[in-house]
């Protein structure tokens, strides 16, 4: 009897399943073919914003029923609110008009398919809902109708039900009466019980769906907008997928708390819309483009522009609006490397100490070189009230800690209006000066400054007096207009770009007199100055034009301290690295180019602008006067009021602490997820405490929320049990990771092949892979490994040549590259791997990977490992290396084979 009632209960469960799946997918579709109103049907005035706004809102209608009509829910939840039974229909995002009770998994409601029976959640509304069943759900459509697969039925007496086919399991009980059907149905309830057992393979190189989260993912991707949250976990624990339902839930406004609503509405109209302003930064372009993919099941248009690597957003970063690299309209900027050979190797190690010592050098000298040194350049030159108010200016910055040039900048902004008129004054004399030395010679010789443009065009490209060349120099050394009227006069005619190199040259070589020095021998302005003869100014002439440019120099970072400080960091940079050069901290010895950096050292000098305009813009005074000449020089940020970081363990603190500064100030919404056994590069984040550090870099943002994950998903357990050896080995503490209820030992033993080289290595790989296609029936998704890039190419030709008998296609993905098509065997170089999933992975010549990467292989070994879900293969062209030794008998020789690696009668956990 208790049986026929739970038979007659799950009926119940499938017939209202395919009922709700065949009504939610038909208004669905009958939404779809209703004609979307006009906006003079919706608008009672319409404006180009309006009709903007509501094309945006008629796209995402669109797309959520189209979502519906494909897939009608993800579960079905029966909840109780005052002893009534309510059941709950959950579908992944959107809904739509239906007489069931519909509701996102993104919305409040939507939690309840991810609790566990028993629990209680308080309703919008106001009553508290208590869960009696829940079911997970994927639906499926034929030519027969609606069906939901693999569902998984929660009760409160365990264990789940696994139902292989809601249809089938109607028709099944329709023909109870049946002995040949009854017996076919016992039959396959076998089958189903083995299924339940069997992980979901993989046969293409995707994220896994898993449209429902567990409980205390659900809980993370919920936490408020303005959190700052870093998710720690091992592999297949669901942490990108978390961080992607969390993008997913805090774009959607019907989905959002009302408190996150109000931080979205105080932006202001001129903000950036909420649904797109976000950026997600990850560390391979080959995980971007796989991510990429989740984020459309996820029915959020992902566009390049919004998920970024670090490496072309640095570049666009620093060649843009930050100023700091050199481009056709900027000569004076740096030239960045693709590699930091400058550093020693322990700089890696303590990036952290690095940018701190630099951000505290280069505060000390910005204040005593740009700040403090022209007040005493000031008190030489001017008398009688100009020279009062000099002191009086000394008296007020004195008590001024040097390092805090926040507040150094804000004490010089009160006084800047009185500075205003004198240095304009002086300008104007300049001007004066030269334009009529100029005009004078002009009428002794029509063709002055054609001969100047002719001149010019035999001179090589040199660049004018720099302090540092390829940095930017400071204003004291060199006109502080130059840069700015440069790139516009490098759009103008050739006798507007004579009169303009004129007035350089003489302005260039009045300052440097007036400071008792000559111009550098071959820069463009001593070559004209040269040229020209005693067509320049006269001596009198020249030491007032001398004069006046030093006071106006002097007077400038007085004026506006904003300019000197964001322009001139990278100067400061340069100067600092041959500082700390000389004694022999964090550079290596011999010549370093001038003008030559890093992709880590301009990480440096970026989090130092970075940081600046974040406190600037977050200030009281900064928000009042954004808008005024002062604040105008503060370079224009790309904020965005949320930034996610994939794989944040391969990014340096310092490059965290550039991605948090990147978060809206009025948002400050920042989520990061990794793992640190996963760290691949030498400069990566090490510890939790590394992340505080990099939080600490930006005050305004709230403290760091840590949540950690367990439960893993991917791997097979003989897996996950590889994954806890090579972490232990290599030293790094154990592996906190558990599988989730049910789970049972199906799965296989990884193998090896020690001694094996050349095509051997090929040969075995392909024998393995046609293992696993003979075993699962079908080829699911594969990778192949190699230690460095130029045995992509190499690889995938060999092992092509030995599965072409067998009509297996292989591909080589140079630079990880993700070509080819789904059911291809793709060969990759480790480095690029990162965050992707593969049913079956094999990692060839571990050996070589332990000569490259010595301080790194293990950690690159884990990555490996851990991208496959089920199996996984090693070789080696000589013994394994003695830092996995031990680890031998942990493997077989053969996926299928009874004895273990060297350990003759171990049992290798098969099915």
């Amino acid at each position: 009897m208790p049986k026929r009632r739970a038979e007659s209960s799950l009926a119940a469960l499938a017939a209202d399943v395919i009922s709700a799946f065949e009504e939610i997918s038909e208004n669905a579709l009958e939404g779809l073919s209703a004609p979307p109103p006009s906006p003079q049907d919706v608008l009672a005035s319409p404006t180009l914003q309006g009709i903007q706004h509501l094309g945006r809102i008629q796209a995402e209608q669109h797309r959520d029923l189209s979502q519906l009509s494909k897939e009608p829910a993800i579960s079905r939840v029966v909840a109780t609110a005052d002893g009534k039974p309510v059941t709950y229909f959950i579908c992944r995002f959107g809904t739509c008009r239906t007489s069931r009770q519909l509701a996102s998994y993104r919305s409040p409601i939507g939690r309840l398919a991810a609790m566990p029976i028993g629990d209680e959640m308080t309703a919008p509304g106001g009553a508290v809902l208590e869960v009696v069943e829940r079911t997970e759900l994927r639906p499926a459509h034929d030519e027969r109708g609606w069906d939901s697969r693999r569902s998984l039925v929660h009760r409160f007496s365990p264990p789940p039900i696994w139902i292989e086919s809601l249809r089938e399991l109607l028709e099944t009980l329709d023909d109870a009466e049946d002995p040949l059907r009854s017996l076919l149905a016992a039959e396959q309830a076998d089958h189903d019980a083995m299924a339940r057992r069997q992980r979901e393979v993989l046969t293409q190189m995707a994220l896994r769906d898993q449209p429902i989260l567990d409980q205390f993912q659900d809980e993370i991707f919920r936490l408020p907008l303005e959190d700052c949250l870093v998710l720690l976990g091992p592999p297949g624990t669901g942490k990108t997928t978390t961080l992607i339902r969390r993008l997913g839930q805090k774009l959607d406004l019907a989905a959002l708390e009302a408190e996150e609503l109000v931080v979205i509405e105080q932006m202001g109209p001129n903000a950036i819309p909420h649904t797109v302003s976000w950026r997600m930064f990850s560390p391979t372009e080959l995980l971007r483009q796989y991510v990429k993919e989740a984020f459309a099941r996820e029915g959020v248009p992902a566009p390049d522009a919004n998920i970024r690597t670090w490496d072309e957003f640095r570049l666009e970063l620093a060649r843009g609006s930050l100023r700091l690299l050199r481009s056709a309209q900027r000569p004076q900027g740096l030239v960045m490397q693709r590699n930091d050979g400058y550093l020693m190797e322990g700089t890696c190690d303590s990036v952290t100490g690095w940018y701190d010592d630099f951000e505290r050098w280069q505060r000390h000298d910005f204040s005593s070189r740009r700040i403090l040194a022209n007040v005493e350049v000031l008190r030489g030159l001017l008398e009688g009230d100009a020279l009062k108010r000099v002191e009086d200016l000394a008296a007020s910055i004195d008590s001024v800690d040097p390092a805090d040039v926040e507040a150094l900048v804000r004490r010089l902004e009160g006084r800047a209006p009185s500075w205003a008129q004198m240095m304009e004054s002086l300008q104007a004399s300049s001007r004066d000066i030269i334009r009529h030395r100029l005009t004078e010679h002009l009428r002794e010789d029509d063709g002055f400054l054609k001969g100047i443009a002719d001149f010019l065009e035999t001179l090589q490209e040199i660049g004018e007096e720099s302090d540092d060349d390829g940095s930017g120099a400071d204003d004291s050394d060199r006109d502080p207009d130059d840069e700015d009227e440069g790139a516009a006069v490098a759009q103008a005619g050739r006798l507007t770009r004579a009169q303009h190199a004129y007035q350089a040259a003489v302005r260039a070589d009045a300052r440097a007199a007036s400071l008792g020095r000559s111009l550098r021998k071959g820069s463009r302005s001593a070559a004209l100055i040269d040229w020209i003869g005693n067509c320049g100014l006269s001596t009198k002439e020249r030491e007032r034009v001398g004069r006046n440019l030093r006071l106006v120099s002097a007077l400038r970072p007085l004026l506006n301290p904003v300019r000197p400080y964001t322009r001139e960091v990278a100067a400061r940079y340069q100067r600092f690295r041959r500082t700390r050069q000389s004694e022999g901290q964090w550079y290596v010895e011999g010549r370093v180019v001038r003008g030559e950096v890093g992709p880590l050292e301009v990480d440096m000098i970026l989090l130092a602008l970075l940081r600046f305009c974040r406190e600037e813009r977050q200030s009281r005074a900064g928000r009042r006067s954004l808008e005024s000449a002062f604040w105008a020089q503060l370079p224009t940020i790309p904020y965005r009021n949320q930034i996610f970081v994939d794989e944040a363990t391969d990014f340096s603190p310092v490059q965290l602490a550039c991605m948090l500064a990147l978060t809206h100030p009025g948002a400050r919404s920042f989520f990061a997820c990794g793992d640190f056994n996963q760290r691949l590069t030498a400069w990566g984040t090490r510890s939790e405490e590394e992340i505080e550090w990099a939080r600490a870099q930006i005050p305004t943002m709230p403290p760091v929320g840590f949540r950690h994950l367990s439960t893993g998903y991917r791997h097979s357990p003989q897996l996950l049990d590889l994954a806890r050896e090579i972490v232990r080995v290599s030293g790094e503490g154990g592996l906190e990771v558990e599988l989730p209820d049910g789970a049972t030992s199906a799965g296989f033993a990884p193998v090896l092949a020690e001694h094996t080289a050349g095509g051997a290595i090929s040969n075995w790989i392909a024998d393995r892979i046609l293992e696993i296609e003979r075993f699962g029936g079908e080829l699911p998704s594969i990778a192949v490994l190699v230690p460095e890039e130029p045995q992509v190419g190499v690889m995938a030709e060999e092992l092509g040549r030995a599965m072409a008998p067998h009509n297996v296609n292989v591909v080589a993905c140079y630079a990880g590259q993700a070509i080819g098509q789904e059911n291809d065997v793709r060969v990759f170089d480790a480095q690029h791997i990162k965050g992707l999933e593969f049913e079956a992975v094999f990692f060839a010549d571990v050996d070589r990977l332990a000569e490259l990467y010595p301080r790194l292989f293990t950690k690159f070994l884990y990555v490996g490992a851990t991208r496959a879900a089920t199996y996984f293969g090693l070789t080696s062209a000589g013994p394994m290396p003695s830092a996995l030794s031990e680890l031998r008998t942990i493997f077989a020789t053969k996926f299928l084979a009874a004895e273990a690696y060297g350990n003759e009668g171990a049992s290798n956990g098969n099915i």
